[in-house]
């Protein structure tokens, strides 16, 4: 049987948290669409961009239900990652000559090497000012 998938949006907390849900009847299914490029790939290139648009450094990004197993096998994708997720992807998208899906992944590309940089920025102001604040405690 082929695996099911459906769009999930949780509406219990404030956040908006959307993944796609994947329904498999096997652990075989499971391994088949968690290696299957044509599923994966489009999702985290979906994933990466809420992470951009919405300023966050990890969201959910699948996850699959197998009737054979207790609890869920979930995919997330994380900022830390996703400058190579990105690489990969456009190279597969390359290797099946959707150029017009390599000019969106590298327009993604630079959006993401800007919020990076923006991060990273906030990040050195953080430690900055609790520096300036623990030595003024010690003085």
């Amino acid at each position: 049987m082929k695996p099911r998938v459906k769009k999930k949006s949780s509406k219990i907390s404030t956040d908006l948290e959307d993944w796609t849900v994947i329904y498999c009847d096997t652990v075989e299914e499971v391994e088949e669409c968690v290696s299957d490029s044509t599923v994966i790939w489009p999702i985290m290139q979906r994933t990466i961009t809420r992470i951009i648009d919405e300023r966050r450094e990890t969201l959910p990004a699948i996850e699959i239900r197998c009737s054979e197993m207790i609890g869920s096998v979930w995919v997330t994708c994380n900022l830390s990652d996703s400058a190579v997720s990105l690489s990969k992807l456009l190279k597969w998208r390359e290797g099946r000559e959707e150029y017009e899906e390599c000019s969106e992944v590298v327009e993604l590309i630079g959006r993401l090497a800007e919020f990076t940089a923006d991060v990273s920025e906030g990040r050195r102001r953080r430690k900055s000012a609790s520096s300036v604040k623990s030595s003024k405690k010690g003085d």
